[in-house]
């Protein structure tokens, strides 16, 4: 079997105001430093209270810091806030189970001149 390799991120700054917490793993293949931060803003709503339908409230400007890895290299800023899907996103699982998507994260890097 294939040992997976993976990167681990945490959140570095938040609104201007340096803080650690949040951490994501995504797979080092495919994972970028993009998706980190698309599953971090999740965990910003969750540090501000922000939680079902009020996530569309929540809206955030960060830094992420890799954790793995020898560099420890820190990413951003980023901008990123939840946007509702017109029609609601149903994904199939294979037990046979329904989950409906009703947001997603849009984050983007802000870039500087």
């Amino acid at each position: 079997m294939e040992n997976k390799k993976y990167r681990y991120f945490t959140l570095s700054r938040l609104n201007d105001k340096d803080i650690e917490f949040g951490r994501v793993k995504i797979s080092s293949k495919s994972g970028s430093p993009l998706d980190a931060a698309k599953k971090l803003l999740t965990s910003i709503c969750q540090y501000e209270g922000l939680l079902k339908d009020k996530k569309l409230q929540c809206k955030a400007h960060f830094y992420i810091r890799e954790t793995s890895g020898p560099n420890k290299k820190i990413y951003g800023p980023y901008s990123g806030s939840f946007k509702k899907y017109d029609k609601p996103v149903i994904v199939k699982l294979k037990d046979g189970k329904e989950i409906k998507h009703k947001m997603y994260p849009h984050v983007f890097k802000i870039k500087s001149d």
